[in-house]
């Protein structure tokens, strides 16, 4: 979605992101009519019944609460009682990870460092080690997992193993000790049952939706399901979206396509939408750890992925295509954690409320283009923790492969107004009758029917008037994509394939 311009070219990437530290009643009239009193009691009754289902259902796929946990102070072993080199960790999320192979483990999930201050923080959880109050003698070394590119902010991601017989305990406490000093302490709840599902080749992480993302939301949903992604994780928060996007992801609840977990965080401004967005790449990647082969973190609800070697490539499921693509790109042996490629623009569709996404065929010239930071596909096994552009911190010896956009590429529906050189390009368009009837079957409804019914869903405008920071310029915001875009490959080391894009 487009935010604003510094996010829609990439200085979010160098922007130090703050960290982490009522329901509507159902009304008995209807404008100036009002129904008597046993007519009202029957509608109260209809509307507790249908209340209790839907909350029951949402109960049923709630795989966890995410709650604001305290913070906690890390000292470099080096300067020991230089509290002004004191670095504060702001825990965004506490994981407990048992996959069907392999050590399980607890994650504990901090906020952004800058890269001046990531020997620092590795030279300071040197000793930590996680305990537990309800474990008596457990004591368990922490491993610190940052990253490896000098360019931007990232997430620190403390790691240590955990006993695999607490598998099926829901609640779990965790405290963090230095020194034999004691950190913090943190208790995490999820759904044990929910982390037994079926392995998945392609899931989904889907970060908070708002506005005009909510009318976005089904046809996204849908093309990735017709295309291979069998799974969904999708984040909410504490606001008003939250019943509205439950009200469109009801029928891949159902099916048990989606699994939830809510944030408590309220969102009020695209500052909290970025905030929010890191939280739930990583706390994303590691649920989906031996749960999914491949996974999509950061594939916002306007981008749509397309294999686009071939004809043939076209029609295949992702998992297929990706593995067909792998095996005549990147032969060798060496484990690849990641995929990474470009974004094209695209026009909106000129009735979103009667047409899809992609009924538009009006294309940006530039494929890829490089205003856009790319974006990726990750093996959740095989990394730590992540940018939204990039993996950051990856298991040793494995490799990133960045595709051309003849291979893979992302099409992604921003623009408002024609630029120029615009083409046309009905790759899509060509596959929107197939979604259509897709979406029909899925949701009773034909997007011409369906669509203005999401309305009232989506009260924001398509583009919103994007805010103008003082230092805000678009000649830096370009010279700071271009430097940003040059430091990506530098980030995760990919191997450069065909002349790459």
């Amino acid at each position: 979605m487009r935010l604003r311009s510094w996010y829609t070219v990439c200085s979010l990437v160098a922007a130090h992101v703050a960290s982490t530290s009522g329901t509507s009643e159902g009304t008995l009239c209807q404008g100036a009519q009002c129904h008597n009193n046993e007519t009202a009691a029957l509608l109260q009754l209809s509307l507790d019944r249908r209340a209790h289902v839907d909350e029951s259902l949402r109960t049923k796929r709630l795989l966890a609460n995410i709650p604001a946990y305290p913070a906690f102070v890390l000292r470099p072993t080096s300067m020991q009682g230089a509290s002004e080199r004191d670095l504060t960790m702001h825990v965004q999320s506490v994981v407990p990870v048992f996959p069907p192979e392999g050590e399980a483990y607890m994650a504990v999930i901090a906020g952004h460092v800058r890269s001046s201050t990531s020997d620092m923080v590795e030279d300071a959880a040197v000793d930590m080690k996680c305990t537990s109050p309800d474990l008596p003698g457990f004591s368990s070394k922490v491993i610190v997992s940052t990253g490896n590119s000098s360019c931007c902010s990232w997430q620190v991601v403390f790691k240590c193993a955990w006993p695999e017989e607490l598998r099926d305990r829901p609640c779990h406490s965790v405290a963090l000790v230095s020194g034999g000093v004691q950190l913090g302490q943190y208790q995490t709840c999820h759904d044990p049952a929910l982390m037994k599902e079926s392995r998945f080749g392609m899931a989904a992480c889907v970060t908070h939706v708002y506005g005009f993302g909510l009318m976005m939301l089904p046809q996204w949903m849908e093309y990735n399901v017709q295309k291979g992604v069998e799974h969904f994780l999708v984040y909410t928060t504490l606001n008003e979206t939250d019943d509205k996007e439950f009200a469109i992801l009801r029928p891949y609840l159902d099916a048990g396509m989606v699994t939830l977990v809510r944030l408590d965080l309220k969102f009020r401004d695209v500052k909290d939408y970025t905030r929010s967005q890191a939280i739930h790449m990583n706390d994303c990647l590691h649920r989906m750890k031996g749960r999914a082969e491949w996974l999509l973190p950061t594939i916002d609800v306007d981008e749509y992925l397309v294999f686009n070697s071939s004809e043939r490539a076209r029609a295949m499921s992702f998992p297929e295509a990706l593995r067909e693509a792998l095996s005549r790109r990147a032969p060798s042996t060496d484990p690849v954690h990641s995929v990474t490629f470009g974004r094209t623009d695209f026009l909106h569709p000129a009735d979103p409320y009667h047409q899809l996404q992609i009924d538009s065929s009006s294309r940006s010239s530039a494929v890829p283009n490089r205003r856009l930071c790319p974006k990726y596909l990750v093996r959740p096994e095989l990394v730590d923790s992540l940018f939204v552009h990039w993996p950051m911190g990856h298991t040793p010896g494995s490799k990133n492969v960045l595709f051309n956009a003849r291979d893979l590429i992302a099409f992604h529906y921003r623009l408002s107004e024609s630029e120029e050189d615009m083409v046309t390009d009905r790759t899509l368009a060509s596959q929107s009758e197939a979604l259509g009837r897709a979406l029909a079957t899925r949701h009773g409804k034909t997007w011409p029917t369906l669509g203005p019914s999401l309305r009232a869903l989506s009260p924001m405008a398509l583009v919103q008037p994007e805010p103008k920071d003082e230092d805000d310029e678009d000649g830096e915001i370009a010279a700071e994509a271009a430097r940003l875009f040059g430091e990506a490959a530098l980030a995760t080391s990919p191997t450069f394939i065909d002349g790459a894009m």
